[in-house]
């Protein structure tokens, strides 16, 4: 039954050949030939292939054109608070658009207006498709809006919000007159929304890879039902066992609704209180359920209520830790208060870094040993909050906020002062989570042998560090990332408006792991500095290079500085000096060498400059020896003359540019005559971001639809 509900449940992963009616002669051949499993696993996956097909295909597609909607939506989920706006999830209860179908949920951003979960807007509203980030280790917008049940995305243009009423709004209005931090961590515990929370809180909980656990989370709930439980089995220890069971059974489903409905049934909640609901069932006409076969039952009725609860990685968490605990459970009974430790031990020892492998997350030392010390003290935490909240004790509350920010500004302090703000490197993270594995085993095995062994494979593994030079489509703009080993440069930071907005969210997974960032910026133009207060106030940079206006504000980008990191060499070839005019001129060029491969990035570089790198390149006796060439200015007429591309020879030509943008860019005339020197063309607007190894072909990221086929 397990082996069914995770095969069924993977389908909105994998690709597959077979057609469905291809899939129908396979069913019906098995149910002849007597093979009747072969015949029902092949209808399950008919019935599932074309319900994940349906709900795709409700998804607004990239050709769809805008539309402005009237009409009332009620706000389910908060994503995002970027003042002045709010990003929501919101569920249309009526509508005047026809592709927009009653009960559809849209990314909604609310200009100059702050609303709560469970608001209704009554207005206008102008929706458009979902863009897919086209980025190595970005957000797949599309996959999650199917997750979330979204179809598009839009603004609010204007009308009636209709604030909540009822005792849910009264106890987040004293909630949120509690002082920083603890109010925002209280608000995403309780409430499990996290908009409330300090920038600076938030900076320290991410970087320590914490930031699960501020959420109301299956974990949450499977505390406080489990606490309800406990209590209740010693209150009506008087009762007949029979009667006991039936009472703490209807508690525990009024409970587990009420505390769905107080999230607006959010997926990790109703999943959690699904299963505590079924168990306590299944358990009052006595039918003693084991866990593996609980995860089996509830696994299907989650993917038959959901067909692509499989693109979820909460749901792969859930799975995860009940056979986790199904598994710890064979091995010793977890009885009383040492088994609930000896299982939050095993999550925080074995399931977080397997989750951290898995996910593609990085954080630091410091970030693992306080998901040690944090999960056992969870449940304790929340019971407290609560407890603050009901009795609005406000010396408490100052108290436990003071302590809070103690423990705050000493984290930050470790992080900012010590080698635990190291990123834990992979082969480390494999040997904690087999030493925890082995510290749960019975004591009959040799535990300590095999720890001694874990260790030296991990102190003799061979690391190799990445190296590869990464084109990021950040659209209208200019942005790249070098990665050699932990050390990452950034070339030009994308557009944006200080202050205002920027593309900084499609860089910074590249930078995950660096313990040496370093930035060169071209010139001072917009287009590809716009997030540089952004990455400053982040305390990322460890050194600023810039070229025209930019060398203002950082050491100035000239001719003849070289750079070495390893065996790979940065050498700035132009210009040689930061006051030329246009600002374009002034932009810097840097040849990156590495394995034998080189890499010449142009910036906005005009003809002018073009020749001046031209005679540098001459110099080192490199013409025709360039690899990779970053067009100069987004493929405009003013840079690639037709010169440069017969001198500089390059095999492959990639193009930083937006889709549709209003300069014409790439100008065809460049593109021709790349083309007529034989090099491969990649555009960041068509093929996404970009990626050369030094080592092979260059690999694009473009995701137009979400990833299963």
């Amino acid at each position: 039954m397990i082996f069914l509900a995770l095969i069924v449940s993977t389908l909105a992963w994998l690709p597959t050949s077979f057609s469905v009616s291809g899939l129908g002669l396979l069913a019906i051949a098995a149910f002849l030939s007597h093979c009747r499993w072969v015949g029902f696993l092949a209808l399950c996956v008919i019935v599932q292939d074309l319900r994940v097909s349906t709900q795709v295909q409700r998804l607004w597609s990239r050709d769809h054109p805008p539309e402005v909607c009237s009409g009332r939506a009620m706000v389910r989920a908060l994503r995002a608070s970027q003042p002045p706006d709010t990003v929501a999830v919101v569920r249309w209860l009526s509508s005047t658009c026809p592709s927009l179908a009653e009960s559809d949920q849209t990314l909604l951003r609310i200009p100059y207006a702050e609303v709560r979960i469970g608001d209704v807007l009554e207005g206008r509203a102008r929706l458009r498709p979902l863009v897919n980030l086209h980025n190595p280790g970005g957000w797949d917008s599309r996959r999650q809006a199917l997750v979330l049940n979204v179809v598009a995305q839009g603004q609010w243009l204007g009308g009636s919000i209709t604030p909540v009423q009822g005792p849910r709004q009264a106890f987040r209005s004293r909630l949120e007159a509690w002082p920083q931090p603890l109010g925002g961590i209280a608000l995403a515990l309780l409430f499990g929304e996290r908009v409330g929370l300090a920038a600076e809180t938030y900076h320290i909980v991410s970087a320590m890879g914490l930031s699960h656990l501020l959420a109301i989370s299956g974990l949450h709930v499977g505390l406080v039902l489990g606490s309800v439980w406990w209590v209740l089995g010693h209150l009506l220890s008087r009762w007949h066992p029979r009667r006991r069971l039936r009472g703490q059974t209807v508690v525990i489903c009024l409970l587990g609704v009420a505390l769905a409905d107080w999230t607006l049934w959010s997926p990790s909640v109703s999943r959690a209180v699904g299963m505590a609901a079924l168990a306590a069932i299944l358990r009052t006409f006595g039918w003693r359920i084991n866990l593996l076969s609980l995860l089996a039952l509830t696994a299907i009725g989650l993917v038959a209520w959901d067909p692509l609860i499989g693109l979820s990685g909460g749901y792969w968490m859930s799975v995860g830790a009940v056979a986790a605990i199904a598994w710890l459970h064979g091995i010793a009974p977890l009885t009383g208060i040492r088994g609930l430790l000896r299982m939050q031990w095993f999550f925080s020892a074995v399931m977080n870094p397997l989750v951290t492998l898995s996910m593609g997350f990085a954080f630091p030392w410091l970030g693992f040993l306080c998901n040690l010390i944090v999960i056992p003290l969870l449940g304790p935490l929340i019971l407290v909050l609560i407890g603050l909240l009901v009795l609005d004790l406000a010396q408490w509350i100052g108290w436990l906020n003071d302590a809070l920010t103690v423990g705050l500004d000493g984290v930050f302090w470790v992080l900012s002062h010590s080698l635990l703000s190291h990123p834990i490197a992979p082969s480390a993270l494999i040997s904690c989570a087999l030493i925890g594995g082995i510290s749960v085993l019975p004591s009959c095995l040799p535990k300590g042998p095999l720890v001694l062994c874990v260790i030296l494979i991990a102190l003799l593994w061979p690391e190799h560090p990445p190296r590869r030079f990464d084109v990021v489509d950040v659209g209208q703009g200019s942005a790249a990332v070098l990665q050699l080993g932990s050390t990452r440069w950034l070339f030009d930071l994308g557009p944006g408006q200080p202050g205002s907005w920027d593309r900084l969210s499609e860089i910074m997974p590249l930078l995950e792991g660096a313990e040496d960032v370093r930035i060169l910026m071209s010139h001072g133009d917009l287009d590809h500095v716009g997030a540089f207060e952004s990455l400053r106030n982040a305390r990322i940079p460890d050194a600023v290079i810039g070229g025209g206006r930019v060398s203002q504000r950082a050491t100035p980008c000239l001719a003849g500085q070289t750079w070495s990191v390893d065996d790979a060499v940065i050498d700035v070839l132009w210009p040689d000096r930061s006051d030329y005019q246009p600002e374009n001129r002034a932009s810097c060029v840097v040849l990156i060498t590495a394995e034998g491969q080189r890499v010449l990035l142009m910036g906005d570089a005009d003809w002018f400059s073009e020749a001046q790198v031209i005679r540098a390149l001459y110099e080192r006796n490199l013409l025709g020896e360039i690899d990779v060439v970053v067009a100069s200015h987004h493929g405009a007429r003013d840079g690639s003359s037709p010169v440069f591309q017969q001198l500089v020879g390059a095999d492959v030509v990639m193009i930083s540019v937006g889709a549709t943008n209003r300069f014409g860019h790439p100008h065809a005339s460049v593109l021709e005559g790349w083309h007529a020197v034989g090099a491969q063309i990649y555009r960041t607007d068509r093929d996404g971001a970009l990626t050369f190894s030094f080592d092979g072909p260059v690999r694009t990221w473009r995701a137009d639809s979400p990833t299963r086929w």
